[in-house]
């Protein structure tokens, strides 16, 4: 896990046994400013607001009216080794409270292949479960119901916003089909997840009018 003020970016260890002890400093802001134009005093590139990518790199933004993105390219190893590169990309334009604070367009791909997802075009499915799920009325205006092949398949079912917000869940273990009420909730894509016995996940996208 990553964290930052606007002058350190820290890394801590969520496995260890005492996590706060296991917090390092990966770096400091190293004094860079930036200038439009020579004679204006310019803006600091500090440190922001964190985002994994689909890459499974971290993109760190600058915080200001810059056109930098730091990067922490190997975000999975430990202390400096993660190759934390501060302005390691530069745009073509200024920006401020835009990257890396994008909606996640990856929905339906299941967490352990996220990374494997940025493929643009391929003749084969990147990722292809033998579990499958039926889903209707979609769009939907009242109730949504979902089902699958053999009772016991699955154990939970969650429902979400397009903000990851459980908004409903209920126990589906011993059957092969469920509902969840669409009523109270706003109209807009919501995200149907399903969680097999062996762990697997399924998601569906589900319409509410």
């Amino acid at each position: 896990m990553y964290f930052s003020d606007p002058t350190q970016l820290y890394q801590l260890d969520l496995e260890a046994e005492d996590w706060e002890e296991s917090i390092v400093l990966i770096e400091e802001y190293d004094g860079y400013v930036y200038k439009r134009v020579p004679e204006s005093p310019g803006w600091p590139v500090l440190f922001c607001e964190l985002k994994r990518t689909p890459d499974c790199r971290i993109f760190l933004s600058g915080g200001q009216s810059t056109p930098f993105i730091h990067v922490i390219q190997e975000p999975d190893k430990p202390g400096r080794e993660c190759r934390f590169e501060q302005r390691a990309i530069e745009l073509p334009g200024l920006q401020y409270a835009g990257l890396p604070n994008h909606p996640n367009f990856s929905l339906g791909t299941p967490w352990e292949h996220y990374c494997d997802s940025i493929r643009t075009s391929t003749s084969e499915p990147i990722y292809k479960s033998e579990l499958s799920l039926s889903v209707w009325p979609n769009p939907a205006s009242h109730i949504v119901s979902y089902s699958w092949e053999q009772a016991g398949t699955f154990v939970k079912a969650h429902l979400y916003d397009m903000n990851g917000r459980l908004v409903d869940s209920k126990d589906v273990t011993g059957t092969s089909q469920s509902s969840f009420w669409l009523t109270d909730q706003a109209p807009g894509l919501y995200i149907l997840e399903l969680k097999s016995r062996s762990g697997e996940l399924i998601r569906q996208k589900v319409i509410k009018q």
